[in-house]
């Protein structure tokens, strides 16, 4: 498994990722679906990652330390319960493109502030000014 470059997981009723998860040293590209809650700690370790698609209902948040996926170009959150990303997002200085679907984030009538510093990379401000 620490082989796998892709690896897509939808149509399930995924619970959990277990805690070794981020074993997967050479893993670029994921699409991961289910009813999970959360990530473990041990996926940031997946520095390779490129792209990256999260679709869970119940998906409340990312690892504190999702800035260390330096590699990241493009993120897709899609989930029902999804309220805030990490501050270390920063970190992700190669991400172009950041689709928040789905989520309580995403309702952008509530949005008060937006604040984008140092954002060298955003190309597209239609997803805040929808």
């Amino acid at each position: 498994m620490k082989s796998m470059m892709k690896l897509q997981v939808v149509g399930s009723v995924l619970t959990a990722i277990p805690d070794n998860f981020g074993n997967m040293n050479n893993l670029e590209d994921l699409t991961i679906g289910g009813v999970y809650k959360n990530f473990p700690i041990s996926f940031t370790n997946l520095t390779k990652l490129k792209y990256f698609t999260a679709e869970s209902s119940l998906l409340e948040g990312l690892p504190n330390n999702i800035g260390n996926l330096k590699n990241l170009v493009y993120m897709s959150i899609e989930a029902g319960l999804f309220k805030k990303l990490p501050e270390s997002k920063g970190g992700l200085v190669n991400l172009t493109e950041l689709r928040l679907d789905g989520n309580q984030i995403s309702n952008h009538r509530k949005l008060i502030t937006i604040k984008l510093v140092y954002c060298k990379k955003i190309l597209d401000l239609s997803l805040f000014l929808k």
